[in-house]
């Protein structure tokens, strides 16, 4: 690997040819995506885009090792390039989805899952999740309940779609429903304590009855028992 690497840095050291040192940046790109040093990668990948900024396969492999390292801007300007030049692939689509979410675009996140959607039937499931978690994040509550209802007629329950649901019901204002379904959650397996203990949605209700404050308890003791794991680990 690393005499492939050494060889590859004395041709771009020596060519003047400026196609041959694109090809060389995007060969050592390649060998250190292999190797996962992302920074190296990035750097290569960028370098080779210089040349030759029409390369999808530059931009989409900048993009990829740009998120590794949480470039999130350098990635994120890659993927809408991809998406205005309409080469963003299924993976990257998800990604630049994701990211309109956190930057608070809604209509730019469903709009694109819409075309992923349409793009990828066989995928539909996985998509939905994802537009799940967009109804959650721009708090649109019955929405949210009406895609999981839906899961409910073709699956079978488990913790994710109970906590899932116990955020819609709270989003709601629905406390009773919310509870129930966090007790489905917690008997099907749910004990991420910090997921519970930071999840703002629920701020309202704990301390607003027994089950509640017990709740917070249980939540409580699944932190203590990650912690002290991670402590006797180390």
């Amino acid at each position: 690997m690393f005499t492939g690497i050494d060889m590859l840095e004395k041709v771009k050291s020596i060519s003047i040819d400026k196609n041959v040192k694109a090809d060389v940046f995007a060969k050592l790109g390649d060998l250190y995506l292999y190797s996962k040093e992302y920074e190296k990668a990035l750097e290569n990948y960028e370098a080779s885009l210089k040349i030759k900024e029409d390369n999808h396969y530059l931009r989409s492999m900048s993009a990829k090792c740009a998120d590794q390292i949480y470039l999130h801007k350098k990635a994120f300007d890659h993927l809408t390039k991809l998406e205005q030049s309409n080469n963003l692939k299924y993976e990257e689509a998800i990604i630049l989805a994701k990211y309109y979410m956190k930057a608070g675009n809604r209509d730019d996140a469903v709009s694109l899952y819409n075309k992923i959607s349409d793009a990828h039937l066989d995928l539909k499931e996985e998509i939905e999740k994802d537009v799940l978690m967009l109804h959650l994040r721009f708090d649109e509550y019955q929405k949210a309940l009406d895609l999981l209802n839906i899961y409910l007629e073709g699956w079978e329950t488990d913790m994710f779609i109970e906590y899932m649901l116990a955020r819609a019901h709270a989003g709601l204002n629905n406390p009773d429903e919310a509870m129930k379904h966090l007790l489905n959650a917690e008997s099907l397996g749910f004990d991420l304590g910090f997921v519970y203990k930071n999840d703002t949605i629920f701020n309202g209700f704990r301390k607003s009855g027994k089950s509640w404050v017990d709740m917070q308890k249980k939540m409580e003791g699944f932190i203590t028992l990650k912690m002290a794991s991670i402590i006797n680990n180390n």
